[in-house]
């Protein structure tokens, strides 16, 4: 049975059933009165071999067993002399109280006209549609109206009675469709909580854990349970498990994917590895085979023995500077071993100003000039080795006197020392030809330089990167068209909190060579 013809059946079923349970009650009651009719025609059946004072007091006994209400009494005479029909029979009546005594004086007709002739006109409507010899009976309006008499002796009985009231009886009807709503309501309430809300509730449940990862318990449902919530259900627990299967085995796939990502990028590392050597090693030997054929040619030319004093001078010379050439390529590349910098706290103004004072000669050579914008002493503390970050900053001067050599127009160096939010940021720029966007992601690379042959080794930059991340910072490059190059040195500060800043970003007057005035470095 569908989950639609349950509901329409529950909705239909109980309000038919307070109904019918209501009839039956009208009908019982209904049915008391004919009952009761059908006992008073009896008793006045046998009254019509009684005289009419005995038909009084069996009405009283149906008063007292409570079969009616009240009773009214008649005794009719024929009067043959007047032809109206509804003079047809002359009553005299005979009233019974509440109390249920018959009295036996006649009715005032003045004061009692509107009942007496109520009551009149009852009795001669039954009495005007039965025969003379026929007892009967009526039920109209909730009265009940009985004809028994004799007619061979000119005269016949009646009674009027008002039956039980049913006000009661209505008001207990009331109570009782009162409680069916109710029980009809709690029922309803209990038989949709049960068929739907409680399976919607736990299917809820599991959709929310099945959503956030969980494995949910399978819902139960009620064998033999085929409607909508049943199918539902059963289709839940069949895609739950079809769910959670595929969850498995994406995460198998996912850690075979790993680890396979995993073993590829170590055979990645070492082959990038494996390349960067050899092509340390290639630069490496091409930069000493450079000297060494310089020096193999010298020795070629001493040993022949022949040659002058002075010219043999200058073949030791040769070999003097190809070993020194040697000796500084050698260091350089030792530059590149992982090794602890002897680090202390060091002032980076210091470093500035001694590196700074260490270029003077090759900036004038290029004819540039510069400017430095320093903070307070004691501001750009940071812990590290004093002369290899004085090496890193000397190769950064010396680089841009370098691009300033043979330019046009005003040539300028800056260099600015600032303290941020937990770093020391020491910052180079230039205004010459910049370097072009195809080499910039290659300025690091060892042996990598845009000088002409013999100008440069391709080490500078890559020394300083290494020196820079060894102390725990970065390096960066910045050249947009046209503007020259900035390189940008964050290394962690030495000191807790924040210092007086000096920002990078605003340009004032500075200081020349260390002058003493302090600025802010663009």
């Amino acid at each position: 049975m569908s989950l639609r013809t349950k509901l329409l059946a529950t909705a239909i079923g109980l309000p038919l059933a307070v109904l019918l349970a209501s009839l039956a009650l009208v009908r019982q009651a209904d049915r008391r009165e004919y009952t009761t009719a059908e006992a008073m025609l009896d008793l006045f059946e046998r009254g019509q071999r009684s005289t009419w004072r005995e038909f009084g007091r069996a009405v009283l006994g149906a008063l007292d067993d409570g079969l009616l209400e009240r009773a009214w009494v008649f005794r009719w005479a024929r009067d043959d002399t007047n032809e109206s029909q509804d003079d047809l029979w002359t009553a005299e009546v005979y009233f019974s109280e509440d109390t249920g005594r018959l009295t036996e004086s006649d009715l005032d007709a003045d004061e009692n006209s509107d009942l007496f002739d109520f009551i009149q006109s009852l009795a001669n409507s039954v009495a005007a549609s039965t025969g003379d010899e026929e007892a009967s009976y009526r039920l109209q309006d909730g009265y009940l109206i009985i004809i028994a008499g004799d007619e061979t002796r000119g005269r016949r009985f009646a009674v009027v009675a008002q039956t039980r009231d049913r006000t009661g009886f209505v008001k207990h009807l009331y109570v009782i469709l009162a409680a069916g709503v109710v029980l009809l309501g709690v029922f309803g309430w209990f038989a949709i909580s049960r068929m739907v809300l409680r399976p919607m509730e736990r299917l809820a449940s599991a959709s929310d854990a099945l959503a956030s990862g969980a494995r949910p318990e399978p819902l139960a449902v009620r064998p033999g349970r085929r409607d909508e919530i049943g199918r539902t259900l059963d289709a839940f627990n069949r895609m739950a498990t079809e769910i959670l299967a595929y969850h498995g085995q994406l995460e198998d796939r996912v850690a075979q994917g790993l680890e396979r990502i995993q073993r590829t990028e170590q055979h990645l590392l070492i082959a990038q590895r494996l390349a960067a050597t050899g092509k340390l090693a290639a630069g490496l030997a091409h930069e000493i085979n450079n000297p060494l054929g310089g020096m193999r040619n010298a020795v070629r030319s001493l040993s022949r023995g022949d040659l002058p004093p002075e010219r043999q001078a200058v073949y030791f010379e040769l070999l003097d500077e190809g070993l020194e050439r040697v000796e500084q390529i050698v260091k350089r590349f030792l530059a590149f071993t992982p090794r602890d910098p002897k680090a202390r706290a060091i002032d980076l103004v210091d470093v500035v100003e001694r590196s700074v004072a260490l270029a003077e000669h090759r900036m004038r050579q290029a004819g540039a000039d510069v400017r430095v914008w320093l903070p307070e002493r004691g501001q750009a503390v940071v812990f590290g080795d004093p002369t290899e970050l004085q090496q890193v900053i000397l190769n950064l001067l010396l680089n841009a006197a370098d691009a300033l050599a043979g330019q046009e127009g005003k040539r300028r160096v800056e260099v600015g020392v600032a303290r941020g939010e937990g770093e020391v940021v020491v910052r180079v720029r230039d205004n010459g030809p910049g370097i072009p966007p195809e080499d910039r992601d290659r300025c690091f690379d060892m042996f990598f330089t845009t000088k002409e042959v013999g100008e440069g080794s391709g080490m500078g930059l890559a020394v300083a990167h290494t020196i820079v991340t060894n102390h725990g910072g970065s390096i960066t490059l910045a050249s947009p068209p046209g503007e020259g190059a900035t390189f940008t040195i964050y290394l962690p500060s030495a000191q807790a909190g924040p210092g007086e800043p000096a920002p990078l970003e605003t340009l004032g007057d500075g200081r020349r060579d260390g002058d003493g005035e302090s600025g802010s470095p663009a």
